[in-house]
């Protein structure tokens, strides 16, 4: 798959997309308390792209599993080249407007056609939790 490409229909996305809803819980656990009896009910991707290599970007919304209400994320991760694990993550999730974090009700958004708005408005988003680790610059 191309550097720039769009990820969604490869094989193995489906498997990463389901990881990520328990996979991100866990590591903003050990950052933020909110996370300690809150976890995700599913996500749902807008943007899903190779960046580079072993590389990818994905953004859209999850749904907080305490009351089925919907929040954007935008992770970026980086696989390691010799183990299976991730080397680098830098994610971000929740946003912030007027000093509360949004949260919209998945009916809601979904039964009026859910404008998939996240994409169009992803570096201005005020984010409520961020987390990460590992370097973003890859040694070559």
């Amino acid at each position: 798959m191309p550097v720039g490409g769009g990820i969604s229909q490869a094989d193995d996305f489906r498997t990463v997309a389901s990881a990520l809803e328990f996979y991100l819980p866990a590591v903003l656990r050990k950052v933020h308390a909110f996370w300690k009896h809150e976890s995700l009910d599913g996500v749902f991707h807008e943007i899903a792209t190779k960046t580079a290599l072993r590389q990818i970007e994905i953004a859209g919304l999850c749904i907080f599993i305490s009351d089925q209400t919907l929040a954007p994320f935008h992770i970026q991760l980086r696989f390691a080249s010799d183990v299976d694990e991730i080397e680098w993550l830098d994610c971000r999730l929740g946003e912030i407007r007027d000093d509360v974090m949004v949260r919209v009700p998945y009916n809601v958004y979904f039964n009026h056609g859910g404008n998939r708005a996240i994409a169009e408005r992803l570096y201005s988003i005020e984010w409520r939790f961020h987390v990460g680790f590992g370097n973003a610059s890859v040694d070559t």
